[in-house]
């Protein structure tokens, strides 16, 4: 689409389909890769901060990379939402210790973000997985299924089981309201 793209990815796995689509990937962290002072228009980042271990080091890293008005756009979970605030004690998707090293509320990121340098022209917090109509929806399903399985899935002469999934392929969709910040922000 016009841009000249390169990577940093540390999964070889991941790091080796993009090289097969023709992208530059470093399979190296992001302070360790040695790019030039000002060389990059902009810089993404979705759902990877909260894995650095010093994310401010790597924030002040992408500030020195981005040319001056260089964009730097990034999405991470949010420590203030509902599936953390209220749902930790359950497997969230966002509370995972060994891998979410940092997790940054909408003040903290605002914060790690100036404190770096950078200018933020936007930043909102948002649903991250299933919306309330898709939780609701798989919950429905969960009470038909139920009730369905109290008369062995029979609805006068027909048997509706084949319809079904059994109950070990079917997941509720975890509750979110918020769980997501995505943030732009630019290099003066």
């Amino acid at each position: 689409h016009g841009w000249n793209a390169s990577g940093i990815e540390m999964s070889p796995w991941a790091a080796a389909r993009a090289r097969e689509r023709a992208f530059a990937v470093s399979e190296r962290q992001l302070e360790e890769c040695e790019f030039e002072p000002a060389v990059f228009d902009a810089v993404t980042l979705f759902d990877v901060l909260e894995h650095f271990p010093d994310p401010a080091a790597s924030l002040r890293t992408i500030h020195r990379i981005l040319k001056p008005g260089g964009v730097f756009v990034l999405e991470t979970p949010n420590v203030e939402g509902v599936a953390v605030r209220y749902f930790s004690r359950v497997n969230s998707i966002i509370v995972q210790p060994h891998a979410h090293l940092v997790l940054f509320s909408e003040k903290t990121l605002r914060e790690a973000l100036t404190k770096s340098g950078f200018v933020i022209l936007s930043m909102k917090a948002f649903p991250m997985t299933g919306t309330m109509r898709e939780y609701f929806k798989t919950l429905f399903r969960r009470v038909v299924k139920s009730a369905l399985h109290r008369f062995d899935y029979r609805i006068g002469p027909l048997n509706v089981r084949k319809y079904f999934k059994k109950s070990d392929e079917i997941e509720l969709p975890e509750f979110t309201f918020n769980d997501s910040l995505h943030a732009v922000a630019k290099r003066d």
